[in-house]
């Protein structure tokens, strides 16, 4: 589960809380001071027909602003100096003259795809993002950070191109190290996991101040991946390399 400044994100089909797996998404030069970037996918499947598929702020009272895009729909909440915005790739009100077979709204907390019988079977990408603090000059990278239509053209498709199976092995080893190196060093401020290089990336934060801890923190994370890692995938799925960054403040 992703959990924002401003509370947890959840995920709602037809107003029934499901589980869902966040990938940590690498920022760029477009939104370089977003402290948090996910994408959260939902494999919608022809079969289900009718449904609503929420993503909120459940716990955050107050009312969203909208900012719409083309083909971006997106809501953003803000409070003490945080904003956090939550996008679909959707355009209301114009749902067939961008070729969507979805529809969806805007909630007081949050956002919604909402498909029908028509609808094919496709994977419905939520972009999550949030800064803090944000001021006028940065407010707007929360709002490119959250759109999935920009992620869409390249770095989505090859994300789908993944094998599933390692692409989850990986997700999995990647919440397991964000647990374990939070508990054993007090350096350790985030971890994030590039998919898309061969072989995958593990970027660990630390503080700069304690790079003396370098070298137990690499141990451990490769102890970490290796107890994980899945004897029956193929090996050209099953290479990493672990670099360490400079934590840098916002």
């Amino acid at each position: 589960m992703i959990v924002t400044p401003l509370g947890p994100i959840k995920l709602y089909v037809n107003e029934k809380e499901i589980k869902y797996r966040a990938v940590h998404y690498i920022l760029d030069d477009r939104c370089r001071d977003l402290n948090g970037r996910y994408l959260i996918h939902y494999e919608y499947k022809k079969e289900y027909k009718k449904q609503k598929i929420k993503c909120c702020l459940p716990s955050f009272v107050t009312e969203g602003d909208i900012e719409s895009d083309e083909r971006l729909e997106a809501i953003s909440f803000y409070d003490h100096f945080t904003k956090v915005t939550i996008g679909i790739e959707a355009s209301f009100g114009m749902d067939e003259e961008y070729g969507y077979d979805y529809s969806g709204s805007y909630l007081s907390n949050g956002i919604e795809y909402e498909t029908n019988s028509k609808t094919k079977s496709q994977t419905l990408l939520f972009a999550v993002s949030w800064i803090r603090p944000y001021t006028e000059e940065n407010d707007h990278q929360t709002t490119t950070g959250a759109d999935p239509y920009s992620m869409n053209s390249k770095i989505v498709n090859k994300f789908r191109q993944v094998d599933e199976r390692a692409m989850l092995m990986w997700h999995d080893i990647l919440l397991i190290l964000n647990v374990e190196l939070e508990e054993r060093f007090s350096s350790f401020r985030s971890i994030a996991l590039n998919y898309f290089e061969s072989p995958v990336k593990f970027m660990i934060s630390t503080l700069p101040e304690e790079s003396h801890k370098h070298d137990e923190i690499l141990k451990v994370t490769n102890r970490i991946i290796e107890n994980n890692m899945l004897s029956d995938i193929e090996n050209r799925l099953m290479t990493y390399k672990i670099v360490l960054e400079e934590y840098r403040s916002r």
